[in-house]
C-alpha cells in the first residue's frame, strides 16, 4: 500500500470518534465512512491513513484495499515482516460486529 496525500475531499475517509463517556455501554465508538470516490481513490494501491494521537487517542488507522481474502493476508505478513504470529493476532474467526446488547465485558 502506498499513501499519497490528496486534497479532492471527496477522495477523503470521513470518521467520527464518540468517547467512552458519550456511549451507552461506556465503550469509545469509532466510524468511518468513505465516498465513492475514497473508495477508488485505493483502486491502484494507495491507502488512507490516520494518526489519531494527535486528537488525544493512543491508535494510527490505516486502510487499504486488497484484490481478496488471501491477497490481503499476504499483504499484511509483508508490512509486518513475516507471518502474522509476530505481531497481528489472527481473529479472522472471531465475530468482530457491535452487539449493542452487550455489556462492556462481552
Amino acid at each position: 500500500m502506498t499513501r499519497v496525500p490528496t486534497t479532492d475531499t471527496e477522495q477523503k475517509v470521513l470518521f467520527a470518534f464518540a468517547p467512552a463517556e458519550s456511549q451507552p455501554d461506556g465503550i469509545p465508538t469509532l466510524v468511518f465512512l468513505m465516498t465513492q470516490k475514497a473508495r477508488d481513490y485505493m483502486i491502484n494501491g494507495l491507502s488512507h491513513d490516520f494518526d489519531l494521537t494527535k486528537i488525544g487517542i493512543p491508535l494510527k488507522v490505516i486502510i487499504g484495499p486488497c484484490h481478496d481474502h488471501a491477497s490481503g493476508l499476504a499483504q499484511l505478513e509483508k508490512a509486518n515482516g513475516g507471518p502474522l504470529a509476530r505481531g497481528f493476532r489472527d481473529a479472522r474467526g472471531v465475530s468482530m460486529e457491535i452487539n449493542p446488547d452487550a455489556k462492556p465485558d462481552q
